[in-house]
């Protein structure tokens, strides 16, 4: 068992299942990049036997991933296991043409989707409210989609951030910054 985020620094640990198992209770999932550098090193230090592999993988692309996979292809089957659950992930917001563009991504583009974008900031009391919504289209096939919103400068200048609603992830926040206000 190895994370790719926390890789071993010697050689693999191959161990029986029930040592496993108590450990693997333990395991999370990390909010950073793996290293490519570390993933060499994994690489380089994987027995030149015959082994199987079970891939616990959040689909996303990354320039060590395609090297990692051809390494474990040579020694063995390779069986990958990813979520089924869409990945969505918002980009920083900006201005065009007065208005706040943000644009969302998404990994599985088979078929269409709809997601709710949400803004939210301080009201003139202090508390944090919703301030604004708008639903993003992605048609089928598109990873991308954009959406426009025209807000009065006062609402535009309290948007603290943007979120997709309903998704539990960080990639599905975009924090604001002042190039969104006008004085």
């Amino acid at each position: 068992v190895v994370a790719l985020t926390d890789p071993p620094s010697e050689a693999l640990p191959f161990q029986a299942a029930g040592a496993w198992s108590a450990r693997l209770a333990t395991l999370q999932p990390a909010a950073w990049e793996p290293d490519p550098d570390a993933i060499q090193r994994l690489i380089e230090a994987m027995p030149q036997t015959a082994f199987e592999t079970f891939w616990l993988s959040d689909g996303l692309a990354r320039e060590s991933r395609d090297v990692l996979l051809a390494a474990l292809e040579a020694r063995g089957p390779v069986t990958a296991f990813e979520s089924p659950r869409p990945v969505f992930g918002l980009r920083p917001g900006g201005f065009e043409d007065g208005n706040i563009a943000i644009s969302a991504t998404r990994i599985h583009s088979d078929d269409p989707a709809q997601v709710t974008l949400v803004a939210r900031g301080l009201d003139p009391t202090g508390i944090e409210r919703q301030l604004s919504t708008a639903s993003m289209e992605f048609a089928a096939g598109e990873t991308e989609a954009t959406v426009e919103l025209s807000l009065p400068p006062e609402l535009r200048n309290r948007i603290t951030r943007f979120e997709l609603s309903g998704i539990r992830s960080a990639g599905a926040v975009s924090l604001t910054d002042d190039a969104l206000k006008r004085r």
